[in-house]
């Protein structure tokens, strides 16, 4: 059975959380120092997992923004043991080849978040990093991650708000009055009309401010390779269309009869160390064969410079 304080040393929630009057509903406390799901859960000045760092970018350096639900945040894991450290460990052993001194992978990773929570903390947080590449991690079932933000504004009366997140609440009429569960039932037929705005949002912030953004579609470590190919067709064609690239990570975690070796406990099915280190390794290999962090000037004559355009057709070619 789950221990009692499995979640945040069994104290609340809401002691380790920030409220925010916007899209992204909460944030975490800057110096958190907990357990949560069996393992210590410690927040940088900054409020997110990771060692201190200084907001101004170390010159040769290459700074990516990871951002996704409580998967990539990695709960119930070491820090250095999560996909994001891993990524930044195995990109600093190349780094040279990539054309850069170094690399920072900066974990803004929320649990409950969908894209249209991630991309406003694109803007709100990461961009005062002077991030160069933001990775979304999408996750199967995101509609409903969706539908789960747009009811906790709705719930709370959320002011600061985009006039379309505003419009789809008039539209489906939900108000804070009525039930979590109405609310959610009048939302649900709007869920991938949300995605599809927030990586509209997501593609156009990055190209605004001179990012690099892909979306990985991770998938959950009881999905089915049958149920995560169904959403990944799906989630994919919805990325794509919003103008970013969309990469799958099918058959990460093994055949779905070992999947137990990957999860935390019985009762938490979110991936432990062992699944961690298996993304870091296919989310490093995906984007090196795809030569996406590669792309650097080098200097004025030896461009290394790849479209995303040229990405979508050495995948399409694999």
């Amino acid at each position: 059975d789950m221990p009692d304080d499995w979640q945040w040393n069994g104290e609340p929630e809401s002691d380790f959380i920030l409220a925010t009057n916007d899209i992204r509903t909460n944030v975490y406390r800057p110096g958190i120092r907990a357990t949560h799901k069996g393992r210590d859960f410690i927040t940088n000045q900054w409020g997110f997992r990771g060692p201190e760092i200084e907001k101004s970018k170390p010159l040769g350096t290459h700074r990516i923004a990871m951002m996704g639900s409580s998967y990539t945040d990695g709960a119930g894991v070491d820090a250095e043991l999560t996909f994001p450290s891993l990524l930044q460990g195995l990109l600093n052993d190349g780094s040279a080849a990539f054309g850069y001194e170094r690399f920072e992978v900066l974990n803004f990773a929320y649990s409950g978040e969908s894209i249209i929570r991630s991309s406003s903390r694109l803007q709100k947080q990461a961009l005062d990093f002077d991030v160069d590449i933001a990775i979304y991690m999408s996750v199967t079932n995101e509609a409903e991650f969706t539908v789960r933000n747009l009811r906790d504004v709705v719930k709370r009366s959320t002011t600061d708000v985009d006039p379309f997140l505003l419009d789809v609440a008039r539209r489906a009429e939900v108000t804070a009055d009525i039930t979590v569960d109405e609310i959610e039932r009048r939302l649900r037929p709007f869920g991938e009309e949300l995605l599809e705005w927030g990586y509209r949002e997501l593609a156009r912030f990055a190209e605004q401010h001179n990012m690099r953004a892909v979306v990985f579609v991770l998938p959950r470590t009881g999905d089915t390779d049958a149920r995560y190919r169904k959403e990944w067709e799906s989630l994919s064609q919805i990325i794509e269309n919003a103008g970013l690239i969309a990469i799958d990570l099918e058959g990460v975690y093994g055949p779905i009869r070992d999947r137990g070796d990957v999860k935390l406990a019985p009762w938490d099915w979110h991936p432990n160390a062992k699944g961690h280190e298996l993304l870091g390794r296919r989310i490093y290999q995906e984007l090196t064969e795809l030569e996406f962090v590669r792309f650097a000037v080098v200097d004025d004559e030896n461009r290394i410079d790849q479209s995303d355009d040229e990405i979508r057709m050495n995948r399409k070619k694999r």
